[in-house]
């Protein structure tokens, strides 16, 4: 995993997009980890750049990547952190709609990985 003080200068991986920051979501978990209070879970030395979703423009795409290219508005999902940053790489996306602000769109990705789970967690089948 990069540095995500020096993602800037990181090229995106197989799979993985950079995405130029527009607005970045900050949930309680940040402020959480921020206070030291889940170090087991997230440590956050001195330097860390927190956030777990953001929303922005494409900025490269890594090999494999398909449906969506360089200026493309996306919101990203970001399990190891990162969204506060300038630029971010990313391996969970969906484009963001025209008609949805960004900072909706900044606000919407670890939400919908937290319904996402629960739903596997329940056993939740189609139907």
């Amino acid at each position: 995993m990069p540095d995500p003080l020096r993602v800037l200068a990181a090229e995106p991986g197989a799979g993985q997009l950079r995405v130029r920051v527009r607005y970045a979501g900050v949930g309680p978990t940040d402020l959480a980890i921020r206070a030291g209070h889940l170090d087991a879970v997230f440590p956050a030395p001195s330097g860390t750049v927190l956030g777990f979703e953001a929303a922005g423009v494409v900025d490269a795409v890594g090999a494999g990547v398909t449906g969506v290219g360089a200026g493309d508005e996306v919101a990203v999902f970001l399990p190891r952190l990162g969204g506060y940053a300038e630029l971010v790489l990313a391996d969970h996306w969906a484009r963001k709609p025209e008609s949805v602000a960004w900072t909706d769109a900044a606000a919407v990705p670890a939400s919908g990985e937290a319904a996402v789970r629960v739903l596997g967690q329940l056993g939740v089948t189609s139907g």
